[in-house]
């Protein structure tokens, strides 16, 4: 027996049996996995049972080389779909049919009848008698005069046959003057009836135009009103359906775009935290995390996790020996 073990069992014999037992030691992994890790004793490095399981606690280097590249994970938000708006329609007015107007027919009073009587004065035709020599006539008697008498009377008698032809000559002149003026009055007459008849003829002309002219503006008026009033319908629809069409277009872009850049901000968010935590706890970015996981935990072992080949393990373990 070596000297260390004598003195080893001498310090045995001396130490109470209620004290703690120690054990220690160094485990080399050969790769990733579970591994049992067997309880050494620091001084005699020999397997170490104990009497109860040993409190343990383990420490794992820091592996060496170059950690894989830290990457976030990332989340993606799914697009909300805006309900499109629905199209509306405008009801079509209808406009009452335009009122028909009747001018009423003016009637000019008609020109009095006038009779235009036909003056004549008869002419002078009374006879004079001629008077034979030795003879004269009165109220049926005759009497007996001289030559001279008789052409004396004859002598008036052609002078009144004269003065006759004189006064019916004037009588016809007066009569031909009435004639003509008679004829001036008819013609006068015919033209008063003409112009009366002509007169109403060009109110009743105007009339109609007047009519028609005031149907016929009644009737475009109508007309022009109900397409400005179909035509307004029609840009009133188109407009808001359109507003509806863009206003669902532009929402569902601006959502879009709201989604993106929360999205981007949470990706962003998230690519910074295991940077953070190692900042945090004072970790170069250059080495890698070595967490410690045991089980299995017994009186002789206890199992590690290895992260990777030649993963360190540095355990102690007290109890009772």
């Amino acid at each position: 027996m070596s000297l260390p073990e004598e003195i080893g069992k001498q310090l045995e014999k001396l130490l109470p049996k209620a004290v703690p037992g120690l054990a220690k030691g160094v485990v080399v992994a050969p790769g990733a996995g579970w591994y049992r890790a067997l309880y050494y004793d620091p001084i005699k490095n020999t397997p170490v049972t104990f009497l109860e399981i040993p409190t343990v606690v383990a420490i794992g280097e820091l592996r060496g080389g170059t950690p894989p590249t830290v990457t976030a994970p990332t989340i993606s938000i799914p697009t909300v779909e805006i309900p499109k708006a629905p199209a509306i329609s405008i009801p079509t007015i209808s406009l009452p049919s335009a009122p028909s107007i009747k001018v009423p027919t003016v009637e000019i009073p008609k020109t009095p009848t006038i009779e235009i009587p036909v003056v004549t004065i008869p002419f002078l035709n009374e006879s004079f008698p001629y008077y034979t020599p030795g003879e004269i006539c009165f109220f049926g008697s005759c009497q007996k005069i001289n030559v001279e008498l008789c052409e004396l009377l004859n002598k008036q008698t052609k002078s009144l046959y004269a003065m006759q032809g004189t006064a019916n000559n004037v009588i016809d002149a007066i009569n031909s003057g009435f004639k003509k003026a008679r004829e001036a009055a008819i013609a006068i007459r015919d033209s008063l009836f003409d112009f009366r008849d002509k007169v109403q003829a060009a109110v009743n002309d105007y009339r109609d135009k007047i009519q028609v002219a005031v149907n016929d503006g009644f009737s475009d008026s109508r007309t022009k009103t109900q397409e400005a009033i179909n035509d307004f319908s029609t840009k009133i629809q188109a407009s808001v359906n359109s507003g509806f069409a863009d206003t669902q277009a532009k929402t569902q872009a601006a959502l879009n775009a709201y989604r993106d850049k929360i999205q981007a901000s949470v990706n962003q968010g998230l690519s910074q935290v295991i940077p953070k935590l190692y900042e945090m706890i004072g970790m170069p970015i250059g080495q890698l995390i070595t967490p410690i996981n045991i089980r299995n935990v017994t009186t002789a072992s206890f199992e590690f996790y290895s992260l990777s080949a030649q993963f360190k393990l540095h355990y102690i373990a007290v109890a009772k020996r």
